[in-house]
């Protein structure tokens, strides 16, 4: 019963904030009056007694002095102390219309308007829902202690249920106007709130702000006002990121565009038994051939079209095979693997390639060829339906005067033939 009573005379008493706000007010006031009062006795000192009407001079004086003067500098004071004990972004008045043309971005935000905004609708402790990029909401809580942090997702969960009820409640909605509504009453409890403040712009919900105290309608008008600029702030840093993505991918591409030319439009080795020619140019398919004593090797490879990041790492694997030739060690088909594996790995790409690997003798006729992956086929002249590769297993094939064509995904992108083979131009 006591604790009834006790709970019931607070919730009628001013809030702590409320309380600071009518303190700064009384004392500007009466700072302006006795400064008045002072103005007042100076004139009736300066003016002799005997001079005629010099009582109604003294006051018509003081007044036009507090009205041009004092009443301006109350203003300003008054402002200056409620920015300086209440809130930097407070808007408290049609006198400090000013102080409300202050921006606050996104990260100010979270550190400063939301502890703010707890203090002024006189609460202990609140919660403030942010809008992220991935249409998700981020919580934060913040105590009277100076407590703020950042609460787990899979705390919250966030539904269309609550988002469109409080598009409907763009002034608020405290919980004795949910008792009909079990399940927003429900995200009351969860969020230990008995009010709740949407943050609208464009018919679209940013975040809202979540407290246990409802607020008086003064507070709840200046609250208002931070939760249209939250809401503003909200909106300018989900744009702002998307614009440092699109503008990533943007520096990526033409990247990998610059690339391009290496990977297709370069020449190809002259070699003294074979002739390999390309027949379709693709940007998503890099070429190598390393030279290495009496073996020679040459590599199709492909990190799959449309993958972002797929050109800088294609450039990076270019750069690592290319320098592989330089070098002239002597390679096997197992080391190039290995190499193009650790380069990926180092690369910490997990969206996989496909690569075809071929192997000949500077004097022989045949080559030996591995697959990884499924989407390359080789096939003949003389056997056009049939694939020569088997996925798992080296395969060789001795090249006399039929030609190779390689295809990767039914799209025919090289072919090797012998010197004296003539190719077949359909």
């Amino acid at each position: 019963m006591k604790e009834r009573l006790l709970e019931y005379i607070t919730g009628k008493l001013p809030s702590e904030f409320r309380m600071k706000s009518y303190t700064i007010t009384f004392f500007t006031r009466l700072f302006s009056i006795l400064l008045g009062l002072a103005i007042y006795t100076l004139f009736r000192k300066v003016l002799p007694a005997s001079k005629t009407y010099s009582l109604e001079i003294s006051m018509v004086s003081s007044i036009v002095i507090s009205v041009v003067a004092i009443l301006p500098l109350q203003e300003i004071l008054e402002i200056r102390l409620k920015k300086m004990f209440l809130s930097e972004y407070l808007f408290d008045d049609p006198l400090t219309v000013k102080s409300a043309q202050k921006r606050f971005e996104f990260d100010a935000l979270i550190s400063n308007v939301f502890p703010d905004m707890v203090k002024i609708s006189g609460s202990n402790s609140g919660r403030i829902a942010v809008l992220n990029k991935h249409n998700g909401f981020n919580i934060y809580t913040y105590s009277r202690g100076g407590r703020q942090k950042k609460v787990k997702k899979k705390n919250y969960q966030i539904n269309d249920t609550l988002i469109n009820f409080l598009k409907t409640h763009k002034q608020g909605v405290s919980v004795d106007e949910c008792l009909k509504y079990p399940e927003i009453n429900d995200y009351f409890i969860s969020l230990k709130a008995n009010y709740i403040l949407p943050f609208l712009f464009r018919d679209r919900l940013f975040g809202f702000l979540a407290v246990t105290n409802i607020p008086v309608n003064q507070d709840n008008r200046n609250l208002m006002v931070l939760s249209s600029k939250s809401a503003l702030a909200v909106y300018n840093h989900i744009l702002s990121s998307q614009i440092a993505e699109h503008a990533k991918y943007k520096r990526e591409f033409k990247v990998a565009s610059k690339i391009e030319d290496l990977i297709f439009t370069k020449k190809m080795p002259k070699l003294e038994n074979f002739d390999f020619l390309t027949i379709e140019d693709s940007p998503n398919i890099l070429i190598e051939f390393l030279p290495g004593g009496e073996y020679q090797h040459f590599i199709l490879l492909t990190l799959g079209a449309n993958r972002i990041g797929s050109g800088l790492v294609a450039s990076y694997l270019l750069g690592s095979l290319y320098s592989q030739s330089l070098q002239k060690k002597k390679h096997s088909i197992n080391s190039i693997k290995k190499i193009v594996d650790e380069t990926i790995k180092s690369l910490t790409w997990t969206e996989g390639y496909e690569m075809l690997i071929g192997r000949f003798h500077k004097d022989s006729q045949e080559i030996t060829f591995m697959q990884v992956g499924l989407n390359f086929k080789i096939v003949s002249d003389k056997e056009p339906e049939l694939n020569l590769l088997s996925i798992g297993w080296r395969n060789q094939r001795e090249i006399n005067d039929d030609i190779l064509h390689i295809y990767y995904k039914n799209s025919r992108i090289l072919y090797i033939k012998r010197k004296t083979a003539i190719p077949n131009k359909k």
